[in-house]
């Protein structure tokens, strides 16, 4: 429910908006959401799946949270310095300045909670975790709602989500934190140093995964204007949404991945990583059946807009969206192993990529150029995970046998 709710999120803000106030301000969200998504990976720092599954408490739960502490506040430095440039180099308005810096803050709630959760998952009750989650999530819709229709300003709508998402945060996961551990962050340089040198191929990884993900919405924001972004947000959320649900699937028994592998149990372990992917491969089937036959009506009529004409690029962006689940469930898998490292020049690889060529091709090919690109450099960066996974494996199994 967490996650389905998290996922529903963007697409309920964005019917809203495009109803009670355009088309323009919805692409507005569209690139504040994701925007703030690319900033949230500062503030995890790719820690979640790390903590979670550091089933010999390597770190204590307030050496997580103080180095949550520190990352978290490095992201509302970074979201704020974002929001000043781009005010001043890409022309925002003050509203679309203080839209993409809320929302981002939003998200900064989000990784401060994310790691007192990682410890109740770590513990075994993902279910309390899961329950907070649902509870933030909820809140940031139900502050849209009113915000909008009792106000009609998105600045306004977006700081109440911040406020609520704030007070969801104390009076749910926080509140019940002290039942596991300390939840007083503390801060140990040496914690800090070693979580930071573990983490930081983790963090680059994902943070380069997404903004892989996004960088055809910056593209589109330098060139297209928001009403263009406002559409491609509409093809994108279903491929938004298949990460969403596979990582829904996976998460729970990410701690079950780590015993097997810490404890050796090689088979089993490949046998899981297997069973996941024909999951992900069965939801991208399935996505793509009803993205072309029902996709465009259903989306047109779900947002309010004319969506004729976008079938392909429709379908294509399903492709991609199951692309990057694979990405983001091998990235997984190999911090699992703890060969983290092996990911960083791949990633780099396809970063530069699209970032040297993400705004020509928009310019010249619109938004079936951003689809395309997205897709295929997202092709590539799961099969070379892939690669790094299975032999990752074998290497092991050779290993335990020896």
């Amino acid at each position: 429910m967490a996650s389905m709710v998290l996922a529903a999120q963007s697409v309920v803000v964005m019917m809203i908006l495009t109803r009670a106030i355009g088309i323009e301000e919805a692409g507005i969200f569209s690139f504040a959401h994701s925007n703030a998504n690319l900033m949230y990976f500062i503030g995890e720092f790719g820690a979640r799946r790390y903590q979670a599954s550091d089933v010999n408490e390597k770190y204590s739960p307030s050496e997580y949270y103080g180095f949550r502490m520190l990352t978290s506040a490095l992201m509302v430095a970074v979201l704020l310095i974002f929001s000043v440039h781009a005010s001043i180099t890409r022309g925002y308005t003050m509203a679309k300045t203080l839209t993409v810096f809320f929302v981002g803050m939003c998200l900064v709630v989000q990784a401060v909670s994310d790691g007192y959760e990682a410890n109740m998952q770590q513990k075994g009750r993902l279910d309390i975790a899961a329950k907070g989650a649902f509870t933030r999530s909820s809140s940031l819709i139900v502050a849209y709602l009113i915000g909008i229709f009792v106000t009609r300003s998105l600045v306004f709508s977006s700081a109440l989500a911040f406020a609520l998402a704030a007070c969801s945060f104390l009076f749910t996961v926080f509140r019940y934190s002290s039942d596991f551990g300390k939840r007083k962050p503390v801060l140990k340089s040496t914690a800090v140093k070693g979580l930071f040198l573990a983490l930081l191929p983790i963090f680059i990884t994902l943070f380069l995964n997404n903004y892989i993900a996004n960088a055809p919405k910056y593209a589109i924001d330098d060139v297209l204007g928001d009403e263009i972004q406002a559409i491609y947000g509409f093809l994108f959320m279903p491929s938004y949404a298949i990460g969403v649900v596979c990582n829904f699937i996976f998460n729970p028994i990410i701690v079950s991945y780590s015993k097997l592998w810490t404890e050796n149990k090689i088979k089993e372990f490949a046998r899981l990583v297997g069973r996941q992917m024909l999951i992900i491969s069965g939801l991208t089937v399935l996505a793509l059946i009803a993205a072309f036959f029902l996709g465009i009506p259903v989306l047109s009529l779900v947002f309010g807009a004319d969506l004729d004409g976008y079938r392909r690029e429709l379908c294509i962006l399903i492709l991609g969206g199951s692309m990057w689940a694979f990405c983001t469930f091998f990235t997984t898998i190999i911090t699992i192993m703890r060969k983290q490292n092996t990911l960083l020049v791949g990633y780099l690889i396809a970063a530069v990529a699209i970032l040297v060529s993400a705004k020509k091709v928009v310019t010249t090919y619109g938004i079936s150029g951003a689809a395309v690109l997205y897709t295929c450099v997202m092709m590539f960066l799961a099969v070379m995970l892939f690669v790094f996974c299975a032999l990752g494996i074998v290497k092991q199994k050779k290993e335990s046998v020896g």
